[in-house]
Protein backbone atom coordinates (compact mmCIF):
# COMPACT_ATOMS: atom_id res chain seq x y z
CA UNK A 1 0.00 0.00 0.00
CA UNK A 2 2.32 2.57 0.61
CA UNK A 3 4.62 1.30 -2.53
CA UNK A 4 1.22 2.56 -4.29
CA UNK A 5 0.79 5.36 -2.72
CA UNK A 6 4.47 6.56 -2.90
CA UNK A 7 4.13 5.77 -6.91
CA UNK A 8 1.12 7.58 -7.27
CA UNK A 9 2.91 10.41 -5.90
CA UNK A 10 5.63 10.04 -8.24
CA UNK A 11 3.48 9.84 -11.28
CA UNK A 12 1.48 13.05 -9.78
CA UNK A 13 4.96 14.94 -9.72
CA UNK A 14 5.59 13.88 -13.33
CA UNK A 15 2.28 15.23 -14.88
CA UNK A 16 2.61 18.89 -12.61
CA UNK A 17 6.36 18.87 -13.79
CA UNK A 18 5.62 19.10 -17.93
CA UNK A 19 2.96 21.42 -17.10
CA UNK A 20 4.06 25.24 -18.69
CA UNK A 21 1.83 26.76 -15.51
CA UNK A 22 3.50 26.72 -12.09
CA UNK A 23 1.78 24.36 -9.19
CA UNK A 24 1.84 25.01 -5.30
CA UNK A 25 -0.22 23.35 -2.77
CA UNK A 26 0.08 24.83 0.53
CA UNK A 27 -1.69 23.22 4.03
CA UNK A 28 -3.34 25.37 6.27
CA UNK A 29 -0.70 26.65 8.28
CA UNK A 30 0.59 27.85 4.44
CA UNK A 31 3.84 25.10 4.44
CA UNK A 32 4.48 24.50 0.66
CA UNK A 33 3.60 20.76 0.50
CA UNK A 34 4.01 20.22 -3.17
CA UNK A 35 5.70 22.51 -6.74
CA UNK A 36 6.81 21.52 -10.00
CA UNK A 37 9.60 22.42 -12.11
CA UNK A 38 7.58 25.44 -13.60
CA UNK A 39 7.10 26.76 -9.94
CA UNK A 40 10.72 26.32 -9.22
CA UNK A 41 12.08 28.50 -12.55
CA UNK A 42 9.52 31.28 -12.23
CA UNK A 43 10.83 31.45 -8.40
CA UNK A 44 14.50 31.23 -9.06
CA UNK A 45 15.19 28.25 -6.82
CA UNK A 46 15.48 24.43 -7.19
CA UNK A 47 12.61 22.72 -5.48
CA UNK A 48 13.91 21.38 -2.74
CA UNK A 49 14.02 25.60 -1.62
CA UNK A 50 10.17 25.44 -1.81
CA UNK A 51 8.99 22.47 -1.16
CA UNK A 52 8.64 22.35 3.37
CA UNK A 53 8.93 26.74 3.82
CA UNK A 54 6.36 28.67 4.56
CA UNK A 55 5.09 30.56 1.40
CA UNK A 56 4.06 33.86 2.48
CA UNK A 57 7.22 34.46 4.49
CA UNK A 58 9.69 33.43 1.82
CA UNK A 59 8.20 34.55 -1.40
CA UNK A 60 5.16 37.36 -0.85
CA UNK A 61 6.81 40.73 -0.40
CA UNK A 62 6.57 41.98 3.05
CA UNK A 63 4.56 44.81 2.14
CA UNK A 64 1.67 42.30 0.83
CA UNK A 65 2.14 39.53 3.16
CA UNK A 66 -0.89 40.67 5.73
CA UNK A 67 -3.06 40.81 2.95
CA UNK A 68 -2.93 37.31 1.09
CA UNK A 69 -2.41 35.92 4.93
CA UNK A 70 -5.92 37.32 5.43
CA UNK A 71 -7.24 36.08 2.79
CA UNK A 72 -5.69 32.46 2.93
CA UNK A 73 -7.41 32.80 6.57
CA UNK A 74 -10.84 33.75 5.13
CA UNK A 75 -10.57 30.38 2.34
CA UNK A 76 -9.32 27.92 5.43
CA UNK A 77 -12.50 29.16 7.24
CA UNK A 78 -14.61 29.48 4.33
CA UNK A 79 -15.56 32.86 4.37
CA UNK A 80 -14.46 33.15 1.46
CA UNK A 81 -16.20 31.63 -1.76
CA UNK A 82 -14.65 32.97 -4.65
CA UNK A 83 -11.41 31.81 -4.45
CA UNK A 84 -10.98 30.57 -8.40
CA UNK A 85 -8.88 33.43 -9.79
CA UNK A 86 -6.58 35.71 -8.41
CA UNK A 87 -3.36 37.66 -8.81
CA UNK A 88 -0.51 38.09 -6.40
CA UNK A 89 3.29 39.64 -6.22
CA UNK A 90 6.09 36.95 -5.68
CA UNK A 91 9.75 37.36 -5.00
CA UNK A 92 11.88 35.19 -6.79
CA UNK A 93 15.61 33.94 -5.91
CA UNK A 94 17.12 36.76 -6.70
CA UNK A 95 14.77 39.39 -5.63
CA UNK A 96 12.62 40.28 -8.42
CA UNK A 97 9.15 41.33 -7.96
CA UNK A 98 6.94 38.71 -10.64
CA UNK A 99 3.03 38.95 -10.90
CA UNK A 100 1.35 35.65 -10.63
CA UNK A 101 -2.44 35.17 -11.92
CA UNK A 102 -3.39 32.06 -10.17
CA UNK A 103 -6.47 29.54 -10.37
CA UNK A 104 -6.77 28.18 -6.94
CA UNK A 105 -8.74 24.92 -5.72
CA UNK A 106 -9.26 23.68 -2.33
CA UNK A 107 -8.35 20.41 -0.79
CA UNK A 108 -10.18 18.64 1.84
CA UNK A 109 -9.63 16.30 3.96
CA UNK A 110 -11.90 12.82 4.20
CA UNK A 111 -13.97 14.03 6.78
CA UNK A 112 -14.84 17.06 4.40
CA UNK A 113 -12.32 19.69 6.42
CA UNK A 114 -10.30 22.02 4.12
CA UNK A 115 -6.43 21.14 4.43
CA UNK A 116 -4.93 23.04 2.23
CA UNK A 117 -5.04 25.32 -1.41
CA UNK A 118 -3.85 24.30 -4.60
CA UNK A 119 -2.84 26.78 -6.99
CA UNK A 120 -1.69 27.24 -10.56
CA UNK A 121 -0.41 30.13 -11.34
CA UNK A 122 1.17 32.10 -14.75
CA UNK A 123 3.81 34.63 -14.88
CA UNK A 124 2.10 38.08 -16.33
CA UNK A 125 4.62 40.19 -14.74
CA UNK A 126 5.11 41.25 -18.60
CA UNK A 127 1.17 41.71 -19.75
CA UNK A 128 0.87 43.99 -16.68
CA UNK A 129 3.97 46.06 -17.79
CA UNK A 130 2.72 46.00 -21.44
CA UNK A 131 -1.03 46.81 -19.93
CA UNK A 132 0.42 49.89 -17.49
CA UNK A 133 2.76 51.39 -20.41
CA UNK A 134 -0.62 50.84 -22.88
CA UNK A 135 -2.96 52.62 -20.18
CA UNK A 136 -0.23 55.36 -19.73
CA UNK A 137 0.01 55.49 -23.74
CA UNK A 138 -4.01 56.07 -23.80
CA UNK A 139 -3.98 58.97 -21.28
CA UNK A 140 -1.46 60.93 -23.11
CA UNK A 141 -2.74 60.45 -26.45
CA UNK A 142 -5.95 61.51 -24.77
CA UNK A 143 -4.47 64.67 -22.62
CA UNK A 144 -2.72 65.46 -26.14
CA UNK A 145 -6.20 65.36 -28.15
CA UNK A 146 -8.25 67.23 -25.30
CA UNK A 147 -5.70 70.14 -25.63
CA UNK A 148 -4.84 70.31 -29.60
CA UNK A 149 -5.65 73.72 -30.62
CA UNK A 150 -7.29 72.64 -33.79
CA UNK A 151 -10.33 70.75 -34.27
CA UNK A 152 -9.95 66.99 -34.46
CA UNK A 153 -12.28 64.41 -35.36
CA UNK A 154 -12.07 60.99 -35.74
CA UNK A 155 -14.61 58.48 -38.43
CA UNK A 156 -14.96 54.65 -38.25
CA UNK A 157 -14.61 52.56 -41.88
CA UNK A 158 -17.76 53.59 -42.47
CA UNK A 159 -17.43 57.36 -42.25
CA UNK A 160 -19.08 57.90 -39.44
CA UNK A 161 -17.97 60.54 -36.64
CA UNK A 162 -17.03 58.95 -33.52
CA UNK A 163 -15.65 61.60 -31.68
CA UNK A 164 -14.02 65.22 -31.76
CA UNK A 165 -11.68 66.97 -28.96
CA UNK A 166 -13.06 70.24 -27.30
CA UNK A 167 -11.67 72.65 -30.52
CA UNK A 168 -13.50 70.38 -32.83
CA UNK A 169 -16.67 71.00 -31.18
CA UNK A 170 -15.97 74.77 -30.32
CA UNK A 171 -15.43 75.46 -34.11
CA UNK A 172 -18.49 73.98 -35.04
CA UNK A 173 -20.89 74.56 -32.01
CA UNK A 174 -21.88 70.43 -31.74
CA UNK A 175 -20.87 67.49 -31.94
CA UNK A 176 -22.84 65.16 -34.03
CA UNK A 177 -21.77 61.71 -34.80
CA UNK A 178 -23.40 60.80 -37.97
CA UNK A 179 -22.46 58.87 -40.95
CA UNK A 180 -21.93 60.17 -44.94
CA UNK A 181 -25.76 59.92 -45.46
CA UNK A 182 -26.55 62.38 -42.78
CA UNK A 183 -23.31 65.23 -43.74
CA UNK A 184 -25.87 67.66 -44.90
CA UNK A 185 -26.13 68.95 -41.79
CA UNK A 186 -23.04 70.62 -41.90
CA UNK A 187 -23.38 73.20 -43.93
CA UNK A 188 -20.23 74.64 -45.87
CA UNK A 189 -18.94 76.25 -49.07
CA UNK A 190 -15.58 75.83 -50.65
CA UNK A 191 -13.78 79.23 -51.47
CA UNK A 192 -13.12 80.95 -53.73
CA UNK A 193 -15.73 79.54 -55.91
CA UNK A 194 -18.38 79.67 -52.70
CA UNK A 195 -19.72 76.56 -53.76
CA UNK A 196 -22.09 74.66 -51.32
CA UNK A 197 -20.66 71.42 -50.64
CA UNK A 198 -23.16 68.31 -51.14
CA UNK A 199 -23.27 65.42 -48.29
CA UNK A 200 -21.31 63.31 -50.77
CA UNK A 201 -18.96 65.47 -51.77
CA UNK A 202 -17.19 66.16 -48.40
CA UNK A 203 -13.77 65.87 -47.90
CA UNK A 204 -14.13 62.84 -45.85
CA UNK A 205 -16.71 61.14 -48.01
CA UNK A 206 -14.07 60.85 -50.70
CA UNK A 207 -11.58 59.74 -48.16
CA UNK A 208 -13.64 57.13 -46.98
CA UNK A 209 -14.82 55.60 -50.64
CA UNK A 210 -11.23 56.42 -52.37
CA UNK A 211 -8.57 56.34 -49.73
CA UNK A 212 -7.43 59.75 -50.54
CA UNK A 213 -5.87 62.60 -48.23
CA UNK A 214 -7.14 66.28 -48.70
CA UNK A 215 -5.25 69.11 -47.03
CA UNK A 216 -5.39 72.99 -46.95
CA UNK A 217 -9.25 72.78 -48.46
CA UNK A 218 -10.70 76.52 -47.89
CA UNK A 219 -14.40 76.56 -46.24
CA UNK A 220 -16.72 79.05 -44.98
CA UNK A 221 -18.64 76.73 -42.49
CA UNK A 222 -21.99 77.61 -41.18
CA UNK A 223 -21.64 76.67 -37.38
CA UNK A 224 -24.60 75.05 -35.62
CA UNK A 225 -24.87 77.75 -33.04
CA UNK A 226 -25.21 80.36 -36.19
CA UNK A 227 -21.61 81.39 -36.74
CA UNK A 228 -19.96 81.68 -40.12
CA UNK A 229 -16.38 81.11 -39.87
CA UNK A 230 -13.09 80.04 -42.07
CA UNK A 231 -11.56 76.80 -41.86
CA UNK A 232 -8.71 74.84 -43.33
CA UNK A 233 -9.98 71.43 -43.84
CA UNK A 234 -7.74 68.03 -43.82
CA UNK A 235 -8.95 64.28 -43.96
CA UNK A 236 -6.41 61.15 -44.18
CA UNK A 237 -7.55 57.53 -44.07
CA UNK A 238 -6.10 54.91 -41.45
CA UNK A 239 -5.02 52.12 -43.58
CA UNK A 240 -4.62 48.52 -42.27
CA UNK A 241 -2.17 46.54 -43.04
CA UNK A 242 -4.45 45.08 -45.84
CA UNK A 243 -4.42 48.32 -47.58
CA UNK A 244 -7.88 48.73 -46.21
CA UNK A 245 -9.65 51.84 -45.05
CA UNK A 246 -10.40 51.09 -41.77
CA UNK A 247 -11.69 54.69 -40.41
CA UNK A 248 -10.00 59.00 -41.26
CA UNK A 249 -9.10 61.53 -39.21
CA UNK A 250 -10.45 65.41 -39.87
CA UNK A 251 -8.41 68.11 -38.91
CA UNK A 252 -10.15 71.46 -38.71
CA UNK A 253 -7.94 75.00 -38.45
CA UNK A 254 -9.91 78.21 -37.75
CA UNK A 255 -8.27 80.81 -39.76
CA UNK A 256 -11.30 83.16 -39.47
CA UNK A 257 -8.92 85.66 -37.87
CA UNK A 258 -6.09 85.26 -39.63
CA UNK A 259 -7.99 85.81 -43.24
CA UNK A 260 -9.65 89.15 -42.00
CA UNK A 261 -6.38 90.37 -40.88
CA UNK A 262 -5.29 89.11 -44.35
CA UNK A 263 -8.51 91.24 -46.16
CA UNK A 264 -7.57 93.91 -43.38
CA UNK A 265 -4.17 94.50 -44.38
CA UNK A 266 -4.70 94.24 -48.38
CA UNK A 267 -7.95 96.86 -47.86
CA UNK A 268 -4.88 98.97 -46.33
CA UNK A 269 -2.56 98.65 -48.63
CA UNK A 270 -5.31 99.12 -51.53
CA UNK A 271 -6.14 102.42 -49.84
CA UNK A 272 -2.61 103.44 -49.17
CA UNK A 273 -1.79 103.01 -52.60
CA UNK A 274 -4.96 105.19 -53.72
CA UNK A 275 -3.53 107.72 -51.49
CA UNK A 276 -0.36 107.75 -53.12
CA UNK A 277 -1.79 107.89 -56.44
CA UNK A 278 -3.84 110.68 -55.89
CA UNK A 279 -1.25 113.12 -54.38
CA UNK A 280 1.20 114.92 -56.16
CA UNK A 281 3.59 115.42 -53.37
CA UNK A 282 6.76 113.28 -53.51
CA UNK A 283 6.61 110.36 -49.74
CA UNK A 284 8.68 107.82 -49.00
CA UNK A 285 9.00 105.39 -46.63
CA UNK A 286 11.95 103.66 -45.11
CA UNK A 287 11.95 100.82 -42.37
CA UNK A 288 15.20 101.56 -40.44
CA UNK A 289 15.23 98.09 -39.15
CA UNK A 290 14.94 96.28 -42.15
CA UNK A 291 16.02 98.93 -44.82
CA UNK A 292 13.14 98.07 -46.79
CA UNK A 293 12.19 101.18 -48.57
CA UNK A 294 8.92 102.80 -50.58
CA UNK A 295 8.79 105.89 -52.80
CA UNK A 296 5.60 106.76 -54.24
CA UNK A 297 4.87 107.65 -57.32
CA UNK A 298 4.64 111.75 -57.15
CA UNK A 299 8.41 111.58 -55.62
CA UNK A 300 9.67 109.73 -58.22
CA UNK A 301 7.83 112.17 -60.88
CA UNK A 302 9.27 115.15 -59.04
CA UNK A 303 12.87 113.62 -59.53
CA UNK A 304 11.78 113.38 -63.49
CA UNK A 305 11.46 109.53 -63.42
CA UNK A 306 8.48 107.52 -64.01
CA UNK A 307 6.54 104.89 -61.88
CA UNK A 308 8.69 101.88 -63.45
CA UNK A 309 11.89 103.39 -63.30
CA UNK A 310 12.94 103.66 -59.90
CA UNK A 311 12.62 100.17 -57.79
CA UNK A 312 11.73 100.30 -54.17
CA UNK A 313 15.23 99.58 -52.74
CA UNK A 314 17.43 102.09 -50.69
CA UNK A 315 20.40 100.83 -53.37
CA UNK A 316 18.02 103.64 -55.39
CA UNK A 317 18.69 106.65 -52.88
CA UNK A 318 22.29 106.10 -53.32
CA UNK A 319 22.95 105.34 -56.81
CA UNK A 320 20.15 108.76 -57.12
CA UNK A 321 22.65 110.57 -54.98
CA UNK A 322 25.96 109.49 -56.55
CA UNK A 323 24.45 110.68 -59.57
CA UNK A 324 23.10 114.15 -58.27
CA UNK A 325 26.93 114.67 -56.97
CA UNK A 326 28.01 114.22 -60.00
CA UNK A 327 26.26 116.34 -62.02
CA UNK A 328 27.27 119.32 -59.51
Amino acid sequence: MAIKILENKKFLQQCLDIAEVMFIALDRNGIVTLANKKAAEILEVPLVEIVGYNWFEKFIPDSEQKEIQSVFQKILAEKLQNVEYYESNVVTGSGEVKTIAWHNSVLYEQEGQISGILGSGEDITDQKQLSSELIRNELHLHKIFDILPIGLWIADENGKLLISNPAGVKIWGAEPHVGIEEYGIFKAYRLPSHEEILPEDWALAHTIKEGITVENELLEIEAFDGRKKLILNYTAPVIDDNGRVMGAIIVNQDVTEEKQLEQNLAESEERFQLAMQATKDGLFDWNLITNEIYYSAGWKSMLGYSDDEIKNEFSEWERLTRLFNLSN
